[in-house]
C-alpha cells in the first residue's frame, strides 16, 4: 500500500532524529572501556588470505586424439566413469585390414616368385660353372700340346723315325734287286711282262714311302712353325672361351645378387607397409589412459559423437579426466598476485549442497596475465570493452579429492599468503594511511587520542597485523 505525503514526511523526520543522535554519540569522548568506538589490541595468530571463486578441473586431462581416420563403431558415453585400459573408442578397421591383407598377399607372392627365380638362376650358374671347369681342362690340354711342340721330339721319337727311314730304304733296295732279277728272267722268257710291271710299281711305291719317311724325319728334327702357330691360336681360343665363361658366371651371380637386393627392398617396403597398417588397426581401438570420466568433444562441424560418425586424425574426439587429482582455477588480480606463490597452503570450499571444505595447496601461477573481461564472449566484450586490469590464473590442487567431485563444480578458494604466530591485531578500520606518512593509528591514552605510526605486517578485509603497539592498548576504530 502506497504511503501518503504526510506518512513520507513522518518517516523522513524519524530518520533525521536518529542520525542526529548517532552523530552526538560519535562526537563525544569515550566514557568507558566498553565504548564501541574503541578496539583492544589483541595478540594472536594472524592469517592473511586471498579469496576467489573458481571451478574444479582435473589436474591431469588426457585428450583423446585418434591417429587414424575412421567410422565410429562403439564409444563410451559422455560423462561415463571408466577404469584404466578400458576401451573408450573403437573405429571400423575394415579399410586398414583390407590394405594389410593386400600387402600380406603381395609378400607371399614375392617369396614364391623369388623361390622360382632363385632355383632357375642357381641352375644356370651351376651349368656355367661346369662349362668353366671343362674349358679349364681343355685349356690345360692345349697348353700341354703347345709345350710339347715347343720342346721338340724326344730321343725315342727320333730313333723311331730314323729306324723307319732306314727300314724303308732297305725295303726299297730289296725290291729294286727283285725287279732286276725279274727283268733278267723276262729277257730269257721265264717271267711274264705283267709280273715285271707289277714289281716295278711296288718299287715306285716303296720309293715314295722312303721319301715320306725322309720328310717326316726331317720335320721331326725341325718343328713346323705353322703347327706352332696353330697350337698357339688354339690356346688363345681356349683362354678366351674360359674368360667368357667365367665372366658369364660372374654376371649370373651379379644378377642373382641384384635380384636378392631387389627382393630385400621389396620385402622391406612391404613389411614397412604391413607394420604401418598393423599400427593403424591397433589405433582403431583406443583405451583409457587412466581412470576417470569421459567427456565427449565436438566433431569438425560441431556435431556430437555417435556410432557411424567420422573422426579425423589429430582432432580431439574426447577427453578422459583423471579424477584422482583435482584442482581449482581462480583468477587473482594484478594487485594481489605478487603475494601468491606455488606451494602455499589453501582451503577449498565446495559450494552447493555439500558445503565441504578440503585442504589444498597452490600448484602454479600463470606467467602472463590477461584482461579481466577477456573470458567474456565477443558480443559482451563489444559492450564492455576492456577492463584495463590484468588477472592471473592460479591453480590450486586438492590434497584429498574424496568422492562425488566433478569437473565444473563451483568452489571458493582461500589461499594463505601470510601467517604470523604472535601478531598484534587491530581492526582494519583503525589503521589510517597517507602516501607520505605511511600508516598510523589513534591510541586512546589518558582519555585523549594519541597518533602513533605503525608498520603494517599483514592485513585482510577485517583486521591488520601491525608493529608499534602493545597488547591490551585501545585504538580508535574511527578518526576521533
Amino acid at each position: 500500500m502506497a504511503l501518503s505525503r504526510k506518512g513520507w514526511g513522518g518517516l523522513a523526520l524519524a530518520v533525521a532524529v536518529l542520525a542526529a543522535i548517532l552523530l552526538i554519540f560519535l562526537n563525544r569522548g569515550p566514557s568507558s572501556r566498553t565504548d564501541p568506538r574503541l578496539a583492544v589490541v589483541e595478540q594472536r595468530v594472524f592469517i592473511q588470505t586471498i579469496r576467489g571463486q573458481g571451478r574444479l578441473q582435473p589436474v591431469n586431462r588426457h585428450p583423446i586424439l585418434p591417429r587414424v581416420q575412421g567410422t565410429i563403431l562403439r564409444l563410451a558415453k559422455d560423462g561415463e566413469t571408466v577404469e584404466q585400459d578400458c576401451p573408450i573408442l573403437e573405429l571400423d578397421s575394415t579399410p586398414y585390414q583390407e590394405k594389410l591383407d593386400g600387402h600380406l598377399r603381395r609378400l607371399r607372392q614375392l617369396k614364391a616368385e623369388w623361390d622360382r627365380d632363385e632355383k632357375k638362376a642357381l641352375k644356370q650358374i651351376r651349368q656355367s660353372q661346369d662349362v668353366v671347369e671343362s674349358q679349364k681342362l681343355r685349356l690345360e690340354l692345349e697348353r700341354l700340346r703347345l709345350k710339347e711342340l715347343e720342346r721338340g721330339p724326344t730321343e725315342a721319337d727320333e730313333l723311331n723315325k730314323r729306324v723307319a727311314l732306314e727300314n724303308a730304304r732297305s725295303l726299297l733296295d730289296a725290291r729294286q734287286e727283285e725287279l732286276r732279277i725279274l727283268e733278267e728272267l723276262r729277257a730269257s722268257g721265264f717271267v711274264a711282262e705283267a709280273e715285271v710291271r707289277q714289281k716295278r710299281l711296288e718299287v715306285e711305291e716303296q720309293r715314295v714311302q722312303v721319301a715320306q719317311s725322309d720328310v717326316e724325319y726331317r720335320k721331326l728334327l725341325r718343328p713346323d712353325p705353322v703347327k706352332l702357330n696353330e697350337q698357339r691360336l688354339k690356346v688363345q681360343e681356349s683362354e678366351r672361351a674360359l674368360a667368357s665363361s667365367e665372366e658369364k658366371v660372374k654376371l649370373l651371380q651379379s644378377d642373382l645378387e641384384r635380384a636378392r637386393n631387389r627382393l630385400a627392398d621389396d620385402r622391406s617396403e612391404e613389411e614397412k607397409e604391413i607394420k604401418e597398417h598393423t599400427k593403424e588397426i591397433e589405433a582403431t581401438r583406443i583405451l583409457a589412459p587412466c581412470p576417470g570420466i569421459v567427456l565427449h568433444g565436438r566433431g569438425r562441424w560441431g556435431q556430437s559423437l555417435a556410432p557411424g560418425r567420422e573422426v579425423h586424425p589429430g582432432s580431439e574426439a574426447m577427453t578422459v579426466c583423471d579424477m584422482r587429482k583435482m584442482k581449482a582455477v581462480v583468477s587473482i588480480d594484478e594487485g594481489r598476485i605478487g603475494r601468491v606463490r606455488a606451494g602455499q597452503t589453501a582451503r577449498i570450499l565446495l559450494l552447493g549442497s555439500t558445503q565441504r571444505t578440503c585442504a589444498a595447496k597452490v600448484l602454479k601461477t600463470a606467467e602472463k596475465g590477461r584482461d579481466e573481461f577477456e573470458e567474456f564472449n565477443a558480443a559482451t566484450r563489444d559492450l564492455t570493452g576492456k577492463a584495463n586490469r590484468q588477472v592471473f590464473d592460479v591453480e590450486v590442487e586438492l590434497e584429498d579429492t574424496g568422492q562425488n567431485l566433478r569437473p565444473g563444480q563451483r568452489v571458493e578458494v582461500e589461499i594463505e599468503v601470510c601467517r604470523l604466530p604472535d601478531a598484534l591485531v587491530v581492526p582494519r578500520s583503525a589503521v589510517f594511511r597517507d602516501g607520505a606518512d605511511g600508516a598510523w593509528v589513534f591510541v586512546a591514552a589518558d582519555g585523549s587520542p594519541e597518533r602513533r605510526t605503525v608498520e603494517v605486517l599483514g592485513e585482510d578485509p577485517h583486521a591488520c597485523a601491525v608493529n608499534g603497539l602493545k597488547k591490551g592498548e585501545q585504538v580508535w576504530r574511527v578518526r576521533p
